[in-house]
């Protein structure tokens, strides 16, 4: 009897285990998680646009106008609305895929808004090759 409670408790800890580690695999219909991160980001500056630039239109204005601006980033992106819906609902039940994305956009957030916010001297200048200037002689 002893020997079978042992069975029992190591095939429930195989499930258990089993079982956590399949709740990380993305199913192949799914967006991978930089992907979705990239769509939730575009989707959430359409989102900043529209409210900023229609914030006196009525509310079924804006509605319409972000809606087509959604539709606009899912075609940028090459994701289906229903392609979008189901990885969206698929992030959402699982709590710590969700949380890793969530705090990716903050942090690109914040990268982006520190950026926006240096002085123009203080901004990374990117290297260019040098134009020589024709006008000396």
């Amino acid at each position: 009897m002893r020997g079978s409670s042992i069975a029992q408790v190591v095939f429930l800890c195989f499930i258990i285990l089993s079982s956590c580690s399949r709740s990380s695999r993305i199913p192949s219909d799914i967006l991978d998680q930089d992907q979705m991160s990239a769509l939730l980001f575009d989707i959430s500056m359409a989102e900043g646009h529209v409210e900023n630039a229609y914030f006196r239109d009525s509310a079924k204005s804006r509605d319409s106008i972000l809606k087509v601006e959604l539709d606009r980033v899912l075609l940028i992106h090459g994701v289906s609305q229903q392609e979008f819906l189901d990885s969206y609902r698929f992030y959402k039940s699982k709590p710590h895929l969700y949380k890793v994305m969530v705090d990716s956009l903050q942090a690109r957030s914040q990268r982006d808004q520190q950026k926006m916010y240096l002085q123009p001297g203080q901004r990374r200048k990117k290297k260019s090759a040098a134009i020589p200037d024709t006008t000396k002689k």
